[in-house]
């Protein structure tokens, strides 16, 4: 028993050593880093005052190949050179860099960790390495001197806020191969006025593109599946949207405040309009209602001011109440196999008239 305490006690201290060896902090002039498994280093810190600095490539023999957490966190740079053979930036290295204007970001960068260049006002260009697979959430959030970005066909994730409020950037171009758009990814471009997404992209997250106010024009692909909630909530000027084929769901709020909105091309297959879908749409006049949608939720066409006339399918099951709340133009066309729907909106207020009734009125 007291040979193998003694040897659990050995293991332990061994594994402790081995433990503090992997997480020591060196020192190489300015430089602190760490040695990461493959015996390469990470830069975690500078003590020097340089504004325009160029990154070692090694430290001590240790080629450089990660810039650590917080590595230079509020450091007074104006101007940055990422040697060669780094990999990756990790989270809050250069965030609150609030002088920094260029940084020189190389090939063979894979991964911009969430918030690494975070409040970097001063930040004029940021050329994307071919190399990039990620980029983290909130990496260049206000970045409010960036005028133009260029996402590489390699990026396989971009992170929730990571361009949000860099409200200067007016040339948005996502190359072929990027699969999805983050949550608030873009969220805030208020010059941007035309997107053209690729057709890789299947899935756009929550408000990925919301209040983009100058916004008028939105190709989406064809290869779309996924359109999150508020995706294009606050896009005053987008005057026509036609959603893909592969949409079945319209989710809450993704058009609310398109003010311009006039033009709205709804798919065959769509099964859904959700909360607040359409929400002040105030220009829109009408919408053809595909005759697959099955539900049309609380709000989805509310306060749509010059709404004049909707013909909802057969295949409608469910319509909340205030879906057309606030609507004072709007005649809604209810097929004569749907009664319950009838009286939905007759209770709420709405002028609706059965199909068959329409038809010999106004043929």
């Amino acid at each position: 028993m007291k040979k193998l305490l003694t040897l659990l006690a050995l293991l332990l201290t061994l594994g402790l050593c081995c433990a503090m060896a992997e997480s020591a902090v060196y020192t190489s002039g300015e430089y602190a880093y760490t040695l990461l498994p493959d015996g390469t280093a990470e830069i975690t810190g500078y003590t020097g005052s340089a504004v325009d600095l160029s990154l070692p490539a090694a430290l001590d023999g240790h080629p450089v190949t990660g810039i650590g957490a917080r590595a230079f966190y509020q450091a007074a740079l104006e101007s940055v050179v990422i040697p060669e053979g780094v990999k990756r930036i990790g989270n809050n290295a250069f965030s609150g860099c609030s002088s920094l204007a260029h940084v020189v970001i190389p090939e063979g960068v894979t991964h911009i960790d969430s918030y690494a260049f975070f409040w970097c006002f001063a930040l004029q260009e940021a050329e994307l390495p071919r190399s990039l697979v990620s980029i983290g959430e909130q990496a260049f959030r206000r970045c409010t001197a960036l005028e133009s970005l260029h996402i590489p066909g390699g990026v396989t994730c971009i992170g929730s806020c990571a361009f949000a409020d860099c409200y200067r950037i007016q040339a948005l171009v996502i190359d072929e191969g990027v699969p999805a758009i983050g949550s608030m990814a873009f969220s805030g471009l208020t010059k941007l006025q035309s997107l053209v997404l690729p057709d890789s992209v299947t899935t756009i997250g929550e408000q990925a593109f919301s209040n983009c106010s100058l916004l008028g024009s939105v190709q989406l692909p064809q290869g779309l599946t996924s359109l999150g909630a508020g995706a294009f909530s606050g896009c005053s000027a987008l005057s026509s949207i036609a959603i893909p084929a592969g949409v079945t769901a319209i989710g809450a709020g993704t058009f609310e405040y398109c003010w311009a909105l006039t033009d709205v091309t709804l798919p065959e297959g769509l099964l859904s309009i959700d909360m607040a879908a359409f929400f002040d749409c105030s220009a829109l006049t009408s919408i053809n209602i595909p005759g697959t949608v099955t539900a049309i939720g609380m709000e989805a066409f509310s306060h749509c001011h010059s709404l004049t006339l909707i013909v909802l399918p057969e295949s409608l099951v469910t319509l909340d109440g205030r879906a057309f709340f606030d609507c004072p133009l709007l005649m809604v066309v209810v097929p004569g196999s749907n009664p319950e729907i009838f009286q939905t909106c007759m209770l709420y207020g709405v002028m609706a008239v059965f199909e068959d009734e329409y038809a010999a009125f106004f043929n």
